[in-house]
C-alpha cells in the first residue's frame, strides 16, 4: 500500500493548495503560485514520491484484505494534518 499512500498524501497536498489559492476565485497568479509551489523541494519530493511507480497502485488493491485496509488507515493522521495545516 506504499504507492497509494504516497499517491493519496500528494493529491491531498495538491488539493489542499490549489483549494486555498481559489478561495477567492481563479486568476492567472493561481497558475503561477502551483508552478511556484512545485518548485519547493519539499513539495516536489513529496507531489513526485506520489507520482513515482502510481501504476503499481492498483497492483496494491489485488487481494485487498483486511490487513491492507488497516495498512491504509495509517495514513488518516497525516492526510489530516495536512488539511489542518495554515496556508503560507
Amino acid at each position: 500500500m506504499k504507492e497509494t499512500k504516497e499517491a493519496l498524501i500528494a493529491l491531498v497536498m495538491i488539493g489542499k493548495f490549489v483549494s486555498d489559492r481559489l478561495k477567492d476565485g481563479a486568476q492567472m497568479d493561481d497558475a503561477l503560485a502551483l508552478g511556484q509551489k512545485l518548485m519547493d523541494p519539499e513539495f516536489k519530493k513529496v507531489v513526485e514520491a506520489g507520482y513515482k511507480d502510481a501504476e503499481k497502485i492498483s497492483e496494491e488493491f489485488q487481494g485487498f484484505n483486511m490487513a491492507k485496509g488497516f495498512e491504509l488507515v495509517q495514513v488518516l493522521p497525516q492526510l489530516v494534518e495536512i488539511l489542518n495545516k495554515k496556508s503560507a
